[in-house]
């Protein structure tokens, strides 16, 4: 999956999680315009829709859309971290590091 599908595909769960659509992403740091633009896309991509109380809902294509991103196993687009990985040590052992690894 490409990084915008994705990043289409976690605002869609947020706005699936939310009561307030409008205020929790404005709480988040992003304005009025970002916003509007987002839902008028998701609208337009007919992801999302409008009932007739100004609630926004997840259509069935979302949904599926959200079926699908969740069946992909996570080691296929989420890379584990190496920087911090150490090399194994004896089960009786205690890992010290040195004090110039440590960031304090």
């Amino acid at each position: 999956m490409n990084t915008q599908k994705d990043a289409i595909i976690i605002v869609l769960n947020f706005i699936q999680e939310q009561e307030n659509v409008k205020e929790s992403f404005i709480q988040l740091g992003y304005n009025f315009s970002e916003v509007e633009s987002l839902l008028e896309k998701l609208i337009m991509e007919e992801l999302l829709e409008v009932t007739t109380d100004d609630k926004y809902i997840l259509t069935q294509k979302a949904e599926r859309e959200r079926e699908l991103f969740k069946s992909i196993k996570p080691q296929h687009w989420i890379e584990p971290e190496k920087k911090s990985k150490t090399s194994k040590i004896k089960k009786n052992r205690i890992y010290l590091p040195s004090r110039d690894e440590l960031s304090f």
